[in-house]
């Protein structure tokens, strides 16, 4: 009989001992652990360490398991009453989640419309091009969030002072809860345990899957030639070690011990703030579905429904799974049974270990060095621990159970016993219990439950699953990172040429350091290698020619922040050395296990200009990318601009340390940060505009993974491709006055951006030849990109390539716009990284509701609680907010954009925007009560209506139906027409004769 079950999940049994605290222990010491013997010597030792000593203990775990666990008499009627407070408890905790998540994001089963799943895809998708950035910011907004909960929580009314302001109390908040992030404490650190460090890559699956099964018949990927024809079935086991489906990953994070409240309204929070926050690019009605009352856009209404309440619905399920008589009555019952059985008193363990080591005699060398006795021990308390804490299923993180399985999991991994040995094992624990089985079912007969050989097997292997999943996962954890390392040596030694010796002799070294600490470390030529080879992975990089030239500067043992910025300096003075610029990367230490950060640059460019905006005009002056972050270091007084300023004022390098409450602030003396005069050889007045550019394009904020081991600071830089710089200029600056100055008319010029965009391109290339800097234009790295492509080919190695970042960004006339490309993964790989200053929330006002006193423990954000006070009654706050309806008519798309962009100016009365045929008859405002129309009508052909506006021009107005409402049209068109704007007249008399 095979060890499977219905939920192929868990991951089967590995009872081999159990260890809860206080047991006799069978771990060997360290320098025991396994390794290639053809390279390392072993010395056996005999004598254990003092915290094997203080194991060598008798424990009585069945008398404490037996004295806290009492049977239900009556079969199948009632249920333990420690197990039913417990499920009665979370069922009351579920209920006050589902009750916020309807009352922030609208009652549960509203269905999704046709145009809500494709607006999820599409803002999907930009997600899915920035992934290892969302995710991240995703994860640890989460946890940010919850730990902010726990603060608020847990705080020490004793020490607040009553008259200090909600924003000082709301930034100790933050700080605290900043703190317990970095120190692995927060609430989902303590459920995931050894998952943490999968935790985002779950959680993006989770999303994901989630998000696809909206639009099933979208999921066929046609552009990729090469996709696979059939999926991986898996490994044919019966059962995964890890998740594969979105059920799967609810029952993951509930047999974690995640509750409601830490998937409900926080973690909807977390996502939509990280959708809004962390995904470039995104269009307008992306946007303006995230500024939608929660109740009422795509995103919001789909997390909250598709997972926030399935998840809680998954965790009461999996709660009431294990209160069944199966769990609570008979195992516990048979189990008893067995071990007083004459023919198995004191010998199960002696079987068991017998009939395994007989049919799996590989498995020998990993149970060879404990005695039977102690063998036997373990198995029976295993299995005690399996069937008689049966309301522990579900681990609470403080629970006896839990760290039981915790203390038995970290045992099994310093044994070594690999994961493919748990099906085995699993195995023939049923088969050792099997033969007692007739005899228990026989006695049950004709009780008022009888019960089958077959649900006691289904039992057993459900109980042994749900147990022996948490005590895999350290091992399969390690297994994992010694695979990647392995795969990453075997690269660096075939770039390096090692021979075979040298080889085996590091990865066995490394191994060892995985077995001892959790992690290992990379030597410099390691360090250059993996650079190089992540440079010429990274399928968005069009300038990746010259990956083997990259100099890479092994910085890993320099930890003080002001040698960290010497470092950097020296960064600079190499990379521009000559001036003909040196593509460099400074590497700093790697992440460690116990670290949720690491060393952070929060600065995302070497030379990154300030922008401000005009409290009156709205105008910004400077680079308007970098505007929300220029005012949060002014605001929190890490940044002082210089008098006057100007629009190329240089932001300070700022780097944030582990374990350091305030950010390192550093600013460069001007002689190393060059700088272009952005001027053309025709147009002098563009010089009068008085723009520069920075020469060195420095990225701060890229990390790095190599063979397992993460870096997060590692400034690097290639040299600039001029069309970066006229986008970023296009983009940021005003266009219009760069068309002034190279005297191209604005209003009559067809294509005049067009136009702007090839002369500025032409000024960045003067400018950057004048100034004696290194630059390529768009059609020499095409060229480039092609002969890097064929360079590859020639090694035997296919080139990843992101068509819109290579092709899209070059453009039709370049010669990489015809060329197919595969975009896969390949490691080692550059990631791109949250915004840690963001994420963990410096910038934020305290909400609107925060009071530490009244230890509120709402999650809801400043901006979350404005719209729940808008949708109350509007006299409590003293606001009245216009009801206003903006309809556009529009053929082509402008006046639609306009009114898009007119709503989201007005978000804060969350406006009606639609077009003028879905008002037509004009009821809404009544129905509505609408205060103010807005309309923005385009003209088509002769005069006449667009499209979506005819039906609204068809249908009669009733008189004074807009007596005492505020109306105003904005007619568009072209005064090369004579027709000019005639749409737009024609809507406003039709509107005028309403009243």
């Amino acid at each position: 009989m095979g060890c499977t079950a219905s939920k192929p999940t868990a991951g089967a049994a590995c009872v081999a001992s159990n260890k809860p605290i206080g047991a006799v222990s069978i771990v060997p010491p360290q320098s025991e652990r396994d390794c290639p013997k053809e390279n390392c010597t072993m010395t056996p030792h005999n004598n254990h360490d003092e915290e094997e000593k203080k194991d060598e203990q008798t424990y009585t775990a069945n008398q404490d398991i037996e004295s806290t666990e009492k049977l239900s008499p009556d079969i199948g009627t009632t249920m333990p009453p420690a197990l039913e407070k417990e499920i009665n408890d979370f069922r009351s905790e579920a209920e006050k989640e589902l009750v916020k998540l309807a009352e922030i994001y609208g009652p549960a089963g509203a269905k999704l419309s046709r145009v809500d799943a494709v607006t999820l895809m599409d803002g999907w998708n930009k997600v899915l091009a920035f992934q290892t950035m969302w995710k991240e910011a995703f994860f640890m907004r989460w946890r940010i969030l919850l730990a902010r909960e726990k603060v608020i929580c847990s705080y020490n009314h004793n020490d607040t002072d009553e008259n200090s302001k909600a924003s000082h109390k709301f930034e100790k908040v933050v700080k605290l809860a900043e703190k317990m992030v970095d120190k692995n404490q927060d609430p989902i650190a303590l459920c995931l345990g050894s998952r943490l460090s999968s935790g985002k890559d779950t959680m993006l699956a989770l999303f994901d899957q989630t998000i696809r099964d909206l639009c099933p018949h979208t999921q066929t990927v046609q552009r990729e030639a090469y996709r696979p024809t059939l999926e991986d079935g898996g490994a044919g086991l019966g059962f995964s070690l890890e998740c594969n489906t979105v059920e799967e990953i609810f029952r993951m994070l509930s047999r974690c011990g995640l509750r409601p409240k830490h998937v409900g309204t926080a973690l909807c929070e977390a996502f939509l703030w990280s959708l809004e926050s962390h995904t470039p690019y995104a269009l307008d009605d992306e946007k303006e579905d995230l500024e939608q009352r929660p109740d009422q856009g795509a995103f919001s209404r789909f997390v909250a429904d598709k997972v926030a309440r399935m998840a809680i619905k998954d965790m009461i399920n999996i709660r009431e799974d294990f209160a069944t008589p199966m769990f609570t009555f008979h195992l516990p019952t048979f189990w008893r049974q067995v071990k007083a059985h004459p023919k198995m008193k004191n010998r199960f363990g002696e079987k068991f270990y017998t009939n395994l080591l007989t049919d799996y005699p590989e498995l020998l060398d990993y149970f060879a060095r404990a005695d039977m006795d102690t063998l036997s021990s373990h198995i029976a308390l295993a299995i005690d621990l399996m069937l008689l804490r049966y309301s522990e299923v579900v681990a609470e993180v403080d629970s006896v159970f839990r760290k039981t399985v915790d203390h038995l999991a970290d045992m099994h991994r310093r044994l070594d016993i690999p994961t493919d040995a748990y099906p085995s094992i699993g195995l023939n624990a049923v088969k050792t219990l099997q033969p007692f089985f007739t005899e228990y079912v026989s006695s049950f007969e004709n009780t008022q439950r009888p019960v089958t050989a077959d649900e006691l097997t289904q039992g057993l292997v459900a109980s042994y699953m749900e147990v022996m999943w948490f005590v895999f996962h350290p091992m399969l954890k390690e297994e994992k990172l010694i695979a990647k390392a392995e795969a990453f040596i075997g690269q660096c030694a075939e770039e390096l040429r090692w021979p075979q010796s040298q080889l085996s002799k590091r990865l066995c070294q490394v191994k060892l350091e995985i077995n001892k600490t959790g992690t290992y470390s990379h030597t410099s030529d390691e360090i250059q290698v993996g650079a190089r080879l992540a440079w010429r992975n990274s399928a968005k990089c069009i300038g990746r020619i010259a990956w083997n030239t990259l100099e890479v500067r092994d910085r890993t043992h320099v930890n003080s922040p002001s040698a960290m910025m010497n470092e950097l300096i020296d960064h600079f003075m190499t990379a521009t050395a000559g001036t003909n610029i040196q593509s460099v990367m400074t590497v700093f230490r790697a992440l460690t296990p116990d670290e949720s950060w690491g060393p952070r640059f929060w600065t995302e460019q070497g030379v990154r200009y300030a922008a401000y905006k005009d409290e009156q005009t709205g105008e910004i002056l400077g680079d308007g990318a970098n505007l929300e972050f220029t005012e949060f270091i002014v605001k929190k007084g890490y940044w002082t601009p210089p008098e006057p300023r100007t629009q190329h004022d240089i932001l300070p390098c700022i780097f944030k340390m582990p374990g350091i409450d305030t950010p390192i602030v550093h600013e460069f003396d001007p002689k190393y940060l060059y700088e272009a005069q952005i001027e053309h050889p025709d147009y002098p007045d563009v010089a009068k505009l008085g723009h520069k550019w920075g020469t060195v394009p420095i990225i701060n904020t890229m990390a790095m993974n190599l063979g397992g081991i993460q870096y997060t600071a590692l400034p690097f830089n290639g040299w600039f491709c001029s069309i970066e710089i006229v986008r970023n200029l296009m983009e940021r600056y005003s266009p219009e006055k760069f068309a002034m100055a190279m005297g191209i008319d604005t209003k009559s010029t067809r294509m005049w951006k067009n136009q702007v965009q090839y002369e500025l391109d032409r000024a960045i290339c003067h400018s950057f030849d004048k100034s004696g800097f290194t630059i390529v234009d768009l059609e020499t790295v095409g060229e480039q990109f092609v002969t890097h492509c064929k360079r590859e080919k020639a090694n035997g190695r296919e080139c990843p390539g992101q068509w819109s970042w290579i092709g899209g960004l070059a453009g039709p006339t370049n010669v990489t716009w015809h060329k197919e490309m595969r975009d896969f993964l390949v490691t080692p790989q550059y990631e791109y990284c949250a915004q840690q200053w963001k994420v963990v929330g410096y910038d934020e006002e305290p909400p609107i509701d925060f009071d530490l006193r009244s230890r509120n423990t709402s999650s809801t954000t400043s901006l979350d609680t404005l719209s729940l006070a808008i949708n109350s009654d509007e006299d409590e706050f003293d606001i009245k907010i216009p009801r206003v309806l903006i309809a556009y008519g529009s053929e082509t798309g402008t006046a639609e954009s306009a009114a898009g962009r007119l709503g989201r100016s007005l978000r804060i009365c969350r406006p009606i925007v639609c077009s003028l045929n879905d008002v037509a008859g004009m009821d809404v405002v009544t129905k509505k009560a609408i205060t103010h129309v807005l309309v923005l009508c385009s003209t088509f052909g002769s005069g006449e209506a667009p499209s979506n506006a005819t039906d609204f021009m068809k249908t009669d107005i009733p008189l004074r139906l807009l007596v005492g409402t505020k109306v105003a049209v904005l007619g568009l068109g072209s005064s090369m027409y004579p027709d000019f704007a005639r749409a737009g007249i024609n809507v406003a008399n039709k509107l005028n004769q309403a009243g």
